[in-house]
């Protein structure tokens, strides 16, 4: 954070925030990223697997990332009395190895609400040709001159439940030709058990923050010295604004997922993400994958995420999740039908605070219908 914070009175709309450029993004920023994810999908790494089984032009940087870098974005512009409240992205274009990535923000519009400055930001990630691949909206909270500090933890005003206007992740709806997302097929989905209430294996740690801050990259102080950071309203070291996200590595008294995969299919796409966390339907047998709508849809990309974040997890800190189904629809895209399958996990602190609500759209769709596009 270089910048000065801008105060709520000065805040206009219109005004664009100081873009953050990273890249070229190369295969070794993406591995970096892998390191401190722990994520092992092979199209983000291994180019050949990449072109030849997926028919991708290179390897894939990472769409979990990008939510780093829109973080950063707000947090950087103002400051650590402010609070980054809302951020909801769309994945619609691929970003490759070999890109520059330029994040970048507009002021959409304000408003003053329980003696606090909300502003409404329009966004996203453009890469070196000018394409908008992240459509984003974020909600930010300022203090006003005469008003109160901005809560730690933050408590949003009453009834806030739907402050942004314009969604880049709008709600499907039934089809009435579906080819995969019938009535039926809804209603199965919509009525999945919620997964346990999980515990992270690992609490927040200063090795594991050190490889987050290289991989995303954002080497604010805040996350790795005590003396900086314990001078903040923060008191001590913390994790960055959706982290939790990266907080549920796989537990190592679990099944290796890599072998049982590449046992099943050569060609798997690699294991990634806490097992515990996922859902099953009655009729499915342990281990067996939940993610797909129909057999055909074996291609599973990110679609977008939404976040609503409360507080931070501090150093020494683990934290409980528990996933449960939102929503389902089938949409027609330049070639084919996909499917969007949505999730919304809730994070809390091991003694029952709400850290973060995250939306989850996972995109499903024929491997001969990815889109190749560079």
């Amino acid at each position: 954070m270089s910048q000065t914070p801008p105060s709520f009175s000065e805040v206009q709309v219109g005004q664009e925030l100081p873009e953050i450029v990273k890249g070229p993004w190369t295969s070794a920023h993406i591995v970096r990223w892998h390191i401190a994810q722990e994520n092992l999908e092979r199209f983000h790494y291994d180019s050949e697997f990449a072109r030849d089984v997926w028919g991708l032009p290179d390897t894939v940087a990472n769409g979990n990332w990008r939510k780093y870098c829109i973080a950063q974005l707000c947090k950087d512009w103002i400051g650590y009395d402010g609070w980054v409240w809302k951020l909801e992205m769309r994945y619609s274009k691929m970003q490759f190895a070999g890109d520059l990535l330029t994040t970048w923000g507009r002021v959409k519009r304000t408003w003053e609400e329980d003696g606090l400055g909300f502003v409404e930001l329009e966004g996203g990630m453009r890469n070196q040709h000018g394409v908008e691949t992240t459509p984003s909206i974020m909600v930010v909270v300022l203090p006003l001159k005469q008003g109160q500090e901005v809560p730690y933890p933050f408590v949003p005003p009453t009834g806030s439940e739907d402050d942004t206007t314009t969604s880049p992740l709008a709600k499907g709806r039934i089809l009435p030709d579906a080819q995969y997302v019938t009535g039926e097929v809804y209603e199965r989905y919509m009525s999945r058990p919620p997964s346990p209430k999980v515990e992270s294996w690992d609490e927040v740690d200063k090795s594991s923050l050190r490889r987050m801050v290289n991989g995303i990259p954002d080497h604010d102080p805040l996350y790795w010295d005590e003396d900086f950071a314990g001078k903040t309203r923060f008191g001590g070291i913390v994790a960055p604004y959706v982290y939790p996200v990266e907080a549920y590595k796989v537990p190592p008294n679990l099944p290796d997922q890599l072998e049982e995969e590449f046992a099943n299919d050569p060609n798997g796409s690699g294991g990634v993400g806490d097992p515990r966390l996922r859902r099953r339907d009655d009729d499915e047998t342990e281990g067996e994958s939940s993610r797909a709508i129909h057999p055909d849809l074996t291609a599973f990309f990110n679609g977008g995420q939404k976040y609503e974040i409360f507080r931070l997890l501090h150093l020494g800190e683990k934290c409980v999740a528990q996933t449960r189904p939102l929503d389902v629809y089938e949409k027609q895209g330049a070639k084919d039908r996909f499917v969007v399958s949505a999730s919304r996990t809730d994070y809390w602190t091991t003694s029952g605070e709400l850290v973060m609500r995250a939306d989850q759209y996972g995109v499903q769709m024929d491997p001969s219908s990815v889109p190749a596009q560079k």
